[in-house]
């Protein structure tokens, strides 16, 4: 599975921007696309329990450390710092862009409404307004890595339709009149 996923296409060109990875990240890094690997042995991941092997993939996807947030933080950051210095006047997790939840469905909405948009576009590409929704996956998560293995790429249009049609986002965008663009990350 790793294989496969590594076989697909590195999509960030290098750049001197003032995020390139320190030695050490680097280091790992290329362990990890070589699958070399990054720890001595296996053994048990402090957070979760579960296997730390010693190629690094469980620590990419532990559920219970944190790091999958904090990757989507970093790159929401970037994307809307991005698009401020090109001038669209991004807002960070604008909040009601939808009506508020419906109170059956038991979930606490604030009374705010629901914020599609991680990054929040008033004039996208299309001249209406894009709520930008990042998502950070990977093959290697344990319901995905079959599926990896046939088709390295399918795990990122599967949960970006699953964005789209979760609480039915995608229409609900639709219907206030602005583009919902869920883009997804490993």
């Amino acid at each position: 599975a790793h294989v496969a996923a590594a076989s697909l296409p590195l999509t960030a060109p290098p750049a001197r921007d003032g995020r390139e990875m320190d030695a050490p990240l680097f280091r790992v890094a290329l362990q990890r696309r070589l699958r070399a690997p990054v720890y001595e042995a296996d053994g048990v991941c402090p957070c979760c329990g579960g296997v730390l092997d010693r190629w690094g993939d469980h620590a990419l996807v532990c559920p219970c450390g944190g790091d999958r947030t904090v990757r989507h933080h970093s790159i929401r950051n970037i994307v809307c710092e991005d698009a401020r210095e090109g001038g669209l006047r991004p807002e960070r997790e604008k909040s009601g862009l939808l009506p508020a939840r419906p109170s059956q469905d038991g979930l606490r909405d604030g009374c705010r409404g629901r914020r599609p948009a991680d990054v929040w576009l008033p004039q996208g590409p299309s001249g209406r307004g894009e709520a930008l929704d990042f998502a950070v996956t990977s093959g290697l998560r344990v319901g995905t890595v079959r599926e990896t293995l046939n088709a390295p790429d399918a795990v990122y249009s599967h949960y970006e339709a699953f964005k789209r049609s979760h609480g039915d986002t995608e229409a609900a965008c639709k219907a206030q009149g602005f583009t919902f663009t869920p883009l997804v990350f490993e």
